[in-house]
């Protein structure tokens, strides 16, 4: 579960220290993401 996470922290990255411009898509990527990486721990 963790290593499906590993894109997550790219675009964090990406938009942290580049100041990229996080898209729609991303963002309901990275949501669902850390709604599962939720579901998980629990």
């Amino acid at each position: 579960m963790i290593t499906a996470l590993h894109p997550a922290g790219t675009v964090l990255l990406a938009r942290g220290v580049l100041a990229e411009r996080v898209h729609r898509g991303r963002l309901i990527g990275l949501g669902t993401a850390a709604a599962v990486g939720l579901l998980a721990l629990t």
